[in-house]
């Protein structure tokens, strides 16, 4: 999958940022919930990476209260990104309704390390929601800074055009009806989202 997006000089103008679908469902059980959920990315020159995810899900759950816990068990948008093309190492982000999150790096789903073991920094964190056509939205609005970014992967990243890898993906493990959406499919179940070959390109423009 590919992913167009932009680069800003300053706060993103989201209506000019195209909208990622996380429409590719994976595991399913005999009943099946899809609740619509989208993402949008895009680059701050100089600045960082921002993301907005949002799904229209009546009452998330929303039970972990900490950083680091099993957000995936609750109402979960996720994005995970591969900075560098060339190396297998990513970083994943979980979120809750609420914006208690879960963050880490790694290059494979077992071999993770918590990005609060790596710096006191942390990724600026909003949460929204927004109503269309009658139904509402519970969202999340990520910023990444190119310092925060750079202290967690070692390397001296920027913002600049070209291509990085990502997935958006929408879950909940403890759910009612437990879901896993994703942006770019995912093929293996013994992998699930921890799957850096099947993420999508995102080209900066």
């Amino acid at each position: 999958m590919l992913y167009k997006t932009l680069i800003f000089d300053g706060y993103p103008d989201w209506d000019a940022v195209p909208t990622a679908s996380i429409e590719s469902w994976h595991w399913e059980r005999a009943e099946n919930f899809r609740p619509p959920s989208f993402a949008k990315l895009c680059g701050i020159r100089e600045k960082g990476l921002f993301v907005r995810l949002w799904s229209f899900e009546d009452s998330p759950r929303k039970e972990c209260s900490t950083r680091d816990e099993p957000i995936y068990e609750d109402s979960c948008l996720e994005f995970f990104v591969q900075l560098d093309v060339n190396s297998d190492v990513y970083l994943n982000f979980e979120f809750n309704c609420d914006g208690v999150y879960r963050s880490q790096i790694g290059k494979n789903r077992n071999e993770r390390i918590f990005l609060s073991e790596l710096t006191d920094l942390e990724p600026e964190i909003k949460t929204f929601e927004i109503t269309e056509n009658g139904k509402k939205a519970w969202g999340i609005e990520l910023f990444l800074s190119q310092n925060f970014l750079r202290l967690v992967t070692g390397t001296d990243y920027s913002v600049l055009q070209g291509k990085i890898r990502a997935n958006f993906y929408k879950c909940g493990d403890k759910t009612p009806l437990p879901h896993y959406g994703a942006f770019s499919p995912v093929d293996s179940l013994e992998k699930g989202f921890h799957n850096p070959p099947c993420f999508g390109e995102i080209l900066f423009t």
